[in-house]
């Protein structure tokens, strides 16, 4: 994969082996895509970081690492969000924040890593299918 888009302030870079172990300590299996995405980089803020569609616009912020000493992980956010709170089914994994602290999610049990939206500040929470896997969400990122 070329890296489609590009990240400041990323977390210390992963290798192959240290993401799949990372993976398995979550127990499911992840898109190729995601490997990819995080061998490029480590979370980070992404340079185009506008998400919009017919339903949504919003910023994102910031994308989890999945190791950091001084961050939050995407594993972290996993175990809280998911393991705890229960917001969302428990094959869901949190990859990236809003400018409103609300997640975006991976279906890991999609065929093309669906990508979901958490809404919390809304009369009910919600989670909204963006209506697009991974790799297409991250081309459709743009800058302001």
């Amino acid at each position: 994969m070329n890296q489609l888009i590009n990240f400041k302030n990323q977390g210390v870079q992963l290798s192959e082996s240290e993401i799949e172990e990372i993976f398995k300590s979550v127990a499911f299996k992840f898109p190729e895509i995601m490997k990819k995405m995080y061998l490029s980089a480590n979370g980070g803020e992404p340079e185009k970081y506008v998400f919009e569609n017919k339903n949504i616009d919003t910023v994102v912020t910031e994308f989890l690492p999945l190791s950091s000493k001084d961050k939050t992980t995407s594993i972290q956010s996993y175990k809280a969000l998911i393991l705890g709170k229960k917001i969302a089914p428990i094959n869901f994994f949190p990859f990236a924040v809003d400018a409103g602290g609300d997640y975006f999610f991976v279906d890991l049990d999609s065929s093309d890593a669906d990508v979901f939206l958490y809404r919390h500040d809304t009369a009910h929470d919600s989670l909204l299918k963006l209506n697009l896997d991974l790799e297409n969400f991250l081309k459709s990122l743009k800058s302001e």
